[in-house]
């Protein structure tokens, strides 16, 4: 099964052990994860990543709804605040 597992990225300071726990979970339980930002990518790359403009914005807007297309199962971790993952969660159901 696919999985789409995503998380906030500011949380990550905070949580980030546990986000990374809960990704090698879902992966030692046999699921194919689709995008793996949630175990590598920090706030900072994150927010550089977006700086570099409207077209990687865009970029990263098409890639997160493709992976909830293509997912059988979204999980998105949500123990910080975070309007982004609201929006993944809108976009899911």
């Amino acid at each position: 099964m696919k999985i789409f597992f995503t998380t906030t990225y500011e949380g990550k300071e905070n949580f980030g052990e546990y986000y990374l726990k809960l990704f090698q979970e879902i992966k030692s339980l046999g699921y194919e994860h689709l995008d793996n930002e949630a175990a590598v990518i920090t706030y900072k790359e994150y927010v550089d990543k977006m700086s570099r403009g409207r077209e990687e914005q865009v970029k990263n807007y098409h890639q997160k709804m493709n992976y909830i297309q293509k997912a059988d199962i979204c999980i998105i971790e949500s123990s910080a605040h975070s309007l982004g993952n609201g929006f993944i969660v809108q976009k899911a159901l």
